[in-house]
């Protein structure tokens, strides 16, 4: 449903929350009016295309307060939610004149409910996307689209600290929503951020968070360099050290308006006080490289280069790359 792009409207109330899903009852009667539905059908190709499904396999999620709510049926799941739920937990999506309305989790809650089935760094990489600015779309050649961000950090913390202690998933909510960013534009920009922010023991760099497409208004002698631009947008940006990281033009041979411009773009940082570092294609592809690139951001943020990882840590970036840099596929 998210992907229709429809308008969800919260339900603020706890108790209509909790009346809404004790009368879900996942019926073959209701799957089927779900499925008749305009909303539903505008985002069945493109939600096939990423599961990478037949359209007539794409499974229908109905979410019910108990285990004795479940029915057993071809393409049906019914996850379980006895927990209670947040304000705002549950959304309304609107409908034509004279029809039920539909009811959808928030983008919150079905975080919470992914965490049950992800690993930690799959549930970060998920929390960027849901903060971000992009969604995926296996129908676009680089496989995301533009769209506004269907949560935001703050929402995704308030939503973890409603989950009972020892709730399943729960460790690695937290954990997510503790360093998530908002702002993301794309999955590259989300892997190298969680790549960033990921403590060393688990294979990360471990470094501070910076702020995601910071824009900063050029000065008159800043726009000598741009003298198209108003402003400049760091991808990653650390304004205790004015210390800007970003994808150089090697990632936009498609894209005119930053072709060859690095150099300008350096200059103009300078200009405003900031160290701008560029960061090739092949730098991200290649995990030693990679390696040297955040040692060498870590000296400027820290104050010293790290130690060494030790070998378990070592084994656990090997994967962590993997994830990050490689295809995103956990929305």
């Amino acid at each position: 449903m998210y992907l229709s792009h429809a308008t969800l409207t919260p339900v603020h109330s706890e108790e209509e929350c909790a009346q809404i899903l004790s009368a879900s009852l996942p019926t073959l009667r209701a799957v089927r009016a779900l499925e008749g539905k305009p909303r539903y059908r505008d985002c069945l190709a493109m939600t096939s295309a990423l599961l990478g499904v037949p359209e007539q396999d794409v499974p229908v999620e109905v979410l019910v307060p108990s285990a004795a709510a479940r029915r057993r049926r071809p393409r049906l799941r019914c996850p379980v939610w006895s927990g209670p739920l947040f304000p705002g937990a549950i959304c309304r999506v609107r409908t034509g004149p004279g029809e039920e309305p539909i009811h959808v989790v928030s983008p919150a809650l079905h975080f919470l409910l992914r965490c049950r089935e992800l690993d930690a760094i799959q549930t970060l990489l998920l929390a960027f996307q849901l903060c971000g600015t992009y969604e995926l779309r296996a129908d676009l050649d680089c496989g995301f689209g533009t769209r506004t961000p269907q949560t935001h950090g703050d929402a995704l913390r308030q939503a973890v600290h409603s989950l009972a202690p020892g709730a399943p998933g729960a460790d690695v909510a937290r954990s997510a929503a503790d360093r998530v960013i908002d702002g993301s534009a794309s999955p590259r920009e989300s892997g190298f951020a969680a790549f960033a922010v990921t403590p060393r023991r688990s294979g990360g760099a471990g470094l501070p968070s910076p702020l995601l497409n910071h824009r900063v208004e050029l000065t008159p002698r800043a726009r000598v360099h741009l003298p198209e631009n108003q402003a400049i947008r760091y991808d990653f940006y650390w304004p205790e050290k004015r210390l800007a990281c970003e994808y150089d033009s090697s990632w936009w041979h498609d894209d005119p308006r930053r072709r060859g411009s690095d150099d300008q773009r350096r200059l103009a940082a300078r200009a405003l006080g900031d160290d701008l570092v560029g960061m090739a294609r092949e730098t991200l592809s290649i995990p030693s490289m990679t390696d040297v690139l955040v040692d060498d951001l870590a000296l400027i943020l820290r104050g010293r280069r790290p130690d060494p990882l030790s070998p378990s840590s070592a084994r656990r970036r090997s994967s962590l790359h993997g994830a990050c840099f490689g295809r995103h596929r956990w929305w």
